[in-house]
């Protein structure tokens, strides 16, 4: 009898949280590694926060899909840049 192992991949999202001491600033957004995504940020690779380096990882949240990471990015900004 052959046995047929199912591997069930799960591709969580995180939504995490960035603070620049430097310009006292927040940004907040969703990635599958925050880790890798600090280090992207840190190296200037978006335009939009590499005024603003260096950037140091408040927290991450883990989330089931890309859509509810994107909803709580979207909930978080509002608190942290009303």
């Amino acid at each position: 009898m052959q046995r047929v192992f199912l591997f069930l991949v799960l591709m969580l999202y995180f939504t995490y949280i960035l603070y620049s001491p430097s310009k006292d600033r927040y940004y907040i957004g969703h990635t599958q590694d925050p880790l890798k995504r600090l280090t992207e940020h840190n190296c200037r690779y978006e335009k939009s926060t590499a005024p603003y380096v260096p950037w140091t990882l408040i927290g991450f949240i883990e989330k089931q899909s890309k859509s509810e990471a994107y909803v709580l990015e979207m909930k978080l900004n509002v608190a942290f840049n009303p």
